[in-house]
């Protein structure tokens, strides 16, 4: 029979798990709205979006992307080995010179902006379903 530190051991070794799928799950989401909300004209702007690891982008990304499936690729792709609990950040950007114009309503598709509606919904987003197991 286990002891108490074993099975606290486990335990917290359950909880971060399920703490990382959560945050992953809330960072897909919150990352594939940014990306479906962006307005297109060519698909610079969608494409633009960029998933990045431990620190945020640093040069304009030029995929022209209309559908969004690409940045959504990106999106999964970058964060599937990521261990929030770790304390490394994920950072999704776009750094399309015009991406502040269309957040303010520029676009026509999204007058509302893109990371204001999706940052608005942010506490509702349920990220619940992770799975996990028991002790």
């Amino acid at each position: 029979m286990g002891s108490f530190a074993t099975g606290f051991d486990i335990y917290a070794k359950n909880s971060a798990a399920m703490m990382d799928k959560a945050a992953r799950k809330l960072v897909l989401e919150v990352g594939s709205r940014l990306i479906l909300r962006t307005p297109v004209k060519k698909g610079g702007a969608r494409g633009g979006w960029q998933t990045a690891i431990f620190s945020s982008s640093r040069s304009e990304n030029s995929r022209i992307d209309p559908s969004g499936q690409a940045a959504i690729a990106e999106l999964q792709n970058s964060t599937k080995d990521w261990k929030p609990t770790s304390g490394v950040s994920a950072f999704i950007t776009n750094l399309v010179p015009y991406v502040l114009r269309l957040e303010h309503g520029y676009s026509r598709q999204a007058p509302s902006g893109m990371m204001a509606v999706t940052i608005a919904e942010v506490g509702g987003i349920d990220v619940s379903n992770t799975g996990g197991g028991g002790i």
